[in-house]
């Protein structure tokens, strides 16, 4: 409640600022570095031929986690991918 201790608190609070922000910087400059050298960022994409196979597998009896390990994807990733109520399993998931 002092001039000091208003003084000492934003001069921390502009310290804490002033790091969050060279955070942001070398973040960025990481990304565009990576992007020079080919990379992109995020997490790979499965591809189309990949979900039609998990279909295939699927509506022929295979359990998700087991075409999951087929595809190396978690399950999780081919239950948001391929939903239950997608597939045509003849009253399963309905």
């Amino acid at each position: 409640s002092t001039p000091a201790g208003r003084l000492y608190f934003n001069i921390l609070g502009a310290l804490g600022q002033m790091e969050r922000e060279l955070i942001q910087e070398r973040v960025k400059a990481g990304l565009a570095a990576a992007r020079r050298r080919g990379k992109v960022p995020g997490k790979p994409r499965v591809s189309e031929e990949k979900l039609e196979l998990a279909r295939r597998e699927l509506s022929s009896g295979r359990t998700y986690p087991e075409v999951a390990r087929i595809l190396g994807v978690h399950p999780q990733t081919l239950y948001r991918l391929v939903p239950v109520k997608s597939l045509n399993l003849g009253g399963v998931g309905s």
